[in-house]
């Protein structure tokens, strides 16, 4: 780590983290999280090598693994900190970089952030301006705009770009359907991802999920096609897109993701109620 690029009070911080017990860890992000974060995210900024970004990458998976609550803290950042060290910004160049270590960490990373935004549920007021009046008058109408629109349109890009070309032939779109099944809770993300053609590559995938080796990724591919459902446009589009594969999916998706849907209603646990 290059000291010139990293601040002393950032470094002090990191080096009191840093293999230290789970239960210390916890003690220090419970007294000072937002300076924790913020020194992370100052690595991920402004160091370049690779192991030292992948290190970090991993400490910040591991302490959301610990605890998903802590993602909150992503957006506890206030002033010219919270510019600076946007997480947005760092997760979203960070999936640019060549190697799948660093592209599969900010993939999950950015996933929990985004899922722990402190204005989820604000309307996507950028995508309702380029669709119909009524759509842009509807949200209009709903408030002031979420500010991540612009970073969750991105995101979900990237991870349309890797349905269509893995830049991981075994673990890219495993990693991407993951993240979608997660994102897609949200209506106006529904919304994007049809919009970035998204929805027509369902069917072909849940075809091509045979064997065994491809239950969870089968699994995952239906609850996206389930929670699609819910959006119109989107299922529109699955029924022309897939003809019997889309027929399939549908029907597979009713009758994996249901049973699951009951269970975490139950508990709780998957914020189903933004259905």
């Amino acid at each position: 780590m290059t000291a010139r690029l990293i601040a002393d009070k950032d470094l002090q911080l990191i080096r009191r983290y840093d293999k230290r017990s789970e239960e210390l860890q916890a003690s220090l992000l419970d007294e000072s999280g937002p300076a924790y974060v913020e020194a992370f995210l100052t690595v991920l900024r402004n160091v370049t090598k690779e192991e030292t970004v992948q290190y970090i990458l991993a400490l910040l998976l591991q302490m959301l693994r610990t605890n998903p609550s802590r993602a909150r803290l992503f957006h506890q950042l206030s002033g010219d900190s919270a510019v600076a060290h946007d997480p947005y910004t760092i997760f979203l160049r960070l999936l640019q970089r060549t190697d799948w270590f660093t592209q599969e960490k900010s993939c999950k990373l950015l996933t929990q952030i985004i899922q722990s935004r402190p204005n989820k549920g604000a309307p996507f007021v950028h995508m309702a301006s380029s669709s119909s009046q009524a759509s842009s008058s509807a949200a209009a109408a709903a408030g002031p705009g979420d500010p991540a629109e612009q970073a969750i349109t991105n995101f979900v890009e990237w991870l349309c770009g890797q349905l269509r070309r893995p830049s991981n032939p075994t673990k890219a779109v495993p990693t991407a359907i993951s993240a979608l099944a997660v994102l897609l809770r949200d209506k106006p993300t529904r919304a994007l991802f049809t919009q970035a053609g998204g929805v027509q590559l369902m069917g072909p995938l849940l075809r091509s999920c045979t064997g065994p080796t491809s239950s969870q990724l089968a699994y995952e591919t239906c609850l996206c096609a389930w929670q699609l459902s819910f959006h119109k446009s989107a299922l529109q589009a699955l029924a022309a897109s897939g003809g019997e594969a889309g027929a399939q999916s549908t029907a597979i998706a009713v009758v994996v993701a249901v049973p699951l849907c009951s269970n975490q209603l139950c508990m709780g646990s998957l914020g189903w109620a933004q259905l």
